[in-house]
């Protein structure tokens, strides 16, 4: 389906399964019962304390003080913005991956142990884990599976927690030509690419024989952004086997995102060699998207 450019992604391993989501629901409820049981005994000295901390604070430095944030709420930084959202625990067990980017394929950089605490940036889409599409970024800036943590947000967006902006796309190695075969996929990919950016992306490796599978990981060697989230405007990278793709990968231009779904525009899809066509599709976790500057 294509014969120039693309990369298939590292196979990944799976996160922690051995604890199931009825263990999960389990400690939340606990958690939750622990937390109102609470609440009385928190309540009869929350007046005494307000006013405790108001004066101390009052006499150091003239400012009203400011209380720990209670779980599941932001912490802010010293300019008023939310730094960050928790504390929270991690329920995977013996351990959680945490990774470079909300996918499966990314790289392991190191893990958290069963109820680890963690703090959330924000939250972002990814790999299906489970059974959510969630991954929350951490304060020190890895991503984990959010199906494997106790926000409140069960296999959805938590509320209250920022979603995480779109990565900015970088400008990586030019050429002054489509380096993609004529009427492959890849040429049209490319020449889509340029009537967007107004550039050519230098997308092959020495190291590998610039088909559609290797172009995600070349366009990263190239200094292109690549994402494991769909985006409007950018070149979707299919591994080969996946959403129809060939032996040797498939790449087509991203037009629209809708939810779950995506619209691409092709060539050597299912019109056939030297044609363009337009499909609907929903991208398997596996597809990697280079964003067009």
């Amino acid at each position: 389906m294509s014969k120039y450019i693309h990369t298939s992604a590292t196979p990944a391993l799976d996160e922690p399964q051995e604890r199931r989501r009825m263990h999960r629901a389990a400690t939340r409820r606990r958690m939750a019962g622990a937390a109102a049981g609470s609440l009385a005994l928190v309540a009869v000295g929350m007046t005494a304390l307000t006013a405790l901390t108001a004066h101390a604070s009052t006499a150091g430095n003239g400012q009203a003080g400011s209380a720990p944030a209670a779980a599941g709420h932001s912490v802010t930084g010293e300019a008023g913005a939310a730094a960050s959202y928790g504390p929270y625990l991690t329920m995977a067990s013996p351990s959680l991956n945490e990774r470079t980017a909300p996918s499966l394929s990314a790289g392991v950089v190191g893990s958290l142990p069963y109820h680890a605490t963690i703090y959330i940036d924000c939250q972002t889409g990814g790999s299906l884990v489970g059974q959510s599409t969630v991954w929350d970024q951490l304060t020190s800036g890895v991503y984990i599976s959010d199906y494997w943590t106790n926000t409140s947000g069960d296999d959805i967006w938590t509320p209250g927690i920022a979603r995480c902006s779109p990565p900015k796309a970088s400008t990586g190695r030019t050429l002054s030509y489509d380096e993609g075969a004529d009427g492959e996929c890849t040429w049209w990919a490319i020449s889509q690419f340029h009537a967007h950016a107004g550039r050519y992306p230098d997308l092959t490796d020495p190291a590998d024989n610039g088909n559609a599978e290797y172009w995600a990981s070349n366009a990263v060697y190239n200094g292109w952004t690549v994402v494991s989230t769909p985006e409007v405007d950018s070149i979707a990278v299919f591994p080969p086997g996946v959403n129809g793709a060939e032996s040797d990968g498939h790449v087509a231009w991203v037009t629209s995102v809708s939810g779950a779904e995506i619209t691409i525009s092709e060539m050597n899809g299912p019109a056939g060699w030297d044609q363009v066509d337009t499909r609907m599709l929903i991208p398997a976790s596996s597809v990697r998207y280079i964003l067009a500057p």
